[in-house]
């Protein structure tokens, strides 16, 4: 199976990923992301987004609607609206949906399609070829957010998850 570490990587990640939202109220999800902080939702939502241009570019449907781009993408241009943005149960449930169906994609790449060069002009001076790409989405992309919900978390002084 191809990326088969990664994709078991994903599974793990994607439910650390739940512990460190399970306190986190639907009030809180968007909280400090206008003061320069990407907050749980902006992370949540970019990771979704991300996740279905992943889903896309192997040749699957995308999941998310697509006015989430504008929301979500990295230097997205659209107005932040919070009242216009997804709930958190929303988001958690695209997150979960969108990385399951990428991780049934990713395990059926061809040799040949992992081995092609990196369709991204940003990532590829770093990640050559489309397999270091889709294992970055899998793996490394989803645990840097996580690690920004984790600062997050302390910033706003919630609890430790494990003591």
């Amino acid at each position: 199976m191809a990326l088969e570490r990664e994709i078991q990587l994903n599974q793990f990640t994607i439910r650390y990923m739940a512990l460190l939202l399970r306190d986190v109220s639907a009030d809180q999800i968007y909280d400090g992301q206008s003061d320069g902080v990407n907050s749980p939702g902006w992370c949540l939502g970019h990771l979704a987004v991300e996740g279905d241009h992943a889903i896309m570019h192997a040749g699957g449907e995308r999941i998310s609607p697509q006015e989430w781009d504008q929301y979500f993408l990295m230097n997205a241009s659209g107005p932040w609206q919070p009242d216009r943005l997804p709930a958190k149960d929303e988001l958690v449930q695209a997150v979960e949906a969108i990385y399951e169906r990428l991780r049934e994609i990713a395990g059926e790449l061809s040799p040949e399609f992992l081995s092609a060069e990196c369709h991204s002009d940003f990532l590829r001076p770093v990640l050559k070829t489309e397999g270091l790409w889709y294992a970055h989405m899998l793996t490394t992309h989803v645990a840097m957010h996580c690690g920004n919900i984790a600062i997050w978390r302390q910033m706003r002084g919630l609890g430790p998850l494990f003591s």
